[in-house]
């Protein structure tokens, strides 16, 4: 077994979700990968629980915005 250094790994995950946000299942994104489909499905379900609010790993492309200012309403229109 190759052990893999950590900033390889971290590109290898920011792949994997990369390729989960773009709708592949875990036996793609294996294939595509080289991991076990097991495996990306832990890392996927790890995404979905706990990094998802922690980490920047959605890319910018993905990532939606909130348009709406309510800091600066105009309350005049407010019943």
């Amino acid at each position: 077994m190759v052990k893999r250094y950590p900033k390889e790994r971290e590109e290898q995950k920011r792949q994997i979700i990369d390729l989960y946000l773009q709708c592949k299942d875990s036996l793609e994104i294996a294939n595509a990968i080289g991991l076990s489909d097991g495996r990306v499905r832990q890392i996927v379900n790890k995404f979905k629980t706990e990094e998802i609010n922690t980490a920047n790993l959605i890319p910018e492309s993905l990532q939606l915005y909130n348009v709406w200012n309510f800091q600066n309403r105009n309350t005049r229109y407010l019943g």
